[in-house]
């Protein structure tokens, strides 16, 4: 079908119940598929095609039933990354999978001049990810199942399999496959269903930077006082949409931990849960202090 079409060229159509001449259509022929415009005959008699690039028609006829749609839109070049996708199955299966674990990737941060003196007096800590083995062993054996669903769907469709129910039940084992890859990732880097403070470790693992026992954040900021977040996965949104880091205070004195965000305005903070403390913390206890950053003095 020069110059209309070309190897590569994604094509589209679409099944009608009845043809014209002078349709773009394309039918089948002799197990292949053929793309040419109907010039002679008609749905009883049978239609006769030809190439807009030939200089004579086709030498057979082509019944109704043979036809697969008229031609609605060719995209040049659009069938190569399908084809490629067909020749390479696991680049099908690797593609969502990927996507699926990069939205739990933490996001990269820079350094406001806000916090930046603040940056100088932490360090970073160590991402930890305190996954126990047999959510690691289901991780791993659910990717594998993925990876053979996706490839099972491919072969299938690469030979035209039936969509039901060879390919229907191929995508429904696909899909769940990654139903149960999305509730082991949100296990692993969410902490869902974890205890505290493993929960909080999961989910600022690789996010924290440790603020050392006596500093205070610069005046005016946080007051009244901090702004408690309902969960840790609420101040780690918030720091990805403010491309900030957390900062991770413990007092040793009274076992609790915190997490702080530091904005031009506003400190956010996260508490993890610790059984007991709450109900001994009075009013003027340490939980109302405003730590303030200094440098130490030479």
């Amino acid at each position: 079908m020069d110059p209309l079409a070309h190897d590569g060229d994604l094509v589209l159509a679409r099944r009608r119940t009845d043809y014209a001449l002078g349709d773009l259509v394309v039918y089948e022929r002799r197990g292949g598929k053929v793309m040419h415009r109907l010039v002679e005959g008609g749905p009883s008699e049978g239609w006769i095609s030809k190439g807009d690039n030939y200089r004579y028609p086709d030498p057979w006829k082509i019944p109704d039933s043979s036809i697969l749609g008229e031609i609605l839109l060719i995209t040049p070049g659009g069938g190569r990354p399908l084809q490629a996708l067909v020749d390479h199955p696991a680049a099908l299966v690797m593609f969502p999978v990927g996507l699926t674990v990069l939205g739990h990737l933490p996001v990269p941060r820079r350094k406001s001049r806000r916090v930046r003196r603040l940056i100088d007096l932490t360090v970073p800590e160590a991402p930890t990810h305190p996954v126990d083995p047999g959510t690691r062993v289901a991780l791993g054996l659910t990717v594998v199942g993925s990876m053979v669903c996706g490839a099972a769907l491919a072969v299938a469709m690469v030979r035209e399999a039936p969509w039901w129910p060879v390919v229907g039940i191929r995508v429904a084992s696909l899909l769940g496959c990654l139903a149960c890859l999305q509730l082991l990732l949100v296990r692993a880097f969410d902490g869902f269903g974890l205890p505290e403070p493993e929960r909080t470790q999961a989910v600022f693992s690789g996010w924290c930077r440790s603020l050392p026992a006596g500093t205070e954040f610069p005046r005016g900021v946080g007051r009244p006082g901090p702004k408690d977040l309902p969960s840790a996965r609420a101040l780690r949104d918030k720091a990805a949409r403010t491309r900030l880091p957390i900062f991770h205070r413990a007092d040793a004195g009274h076992g609790q931990e915190e997490y702080l965000l530091l904005t031009r305005r506003t400190v956010y903070r996260w508490r993890p849960p610790v059984p007991g403390l709450h109900a001994t913390a009075s009013a003027g206890g340490p939980f109302r202090r405003t730590f303030v950053v200094r440098r130490p003095s030479k």
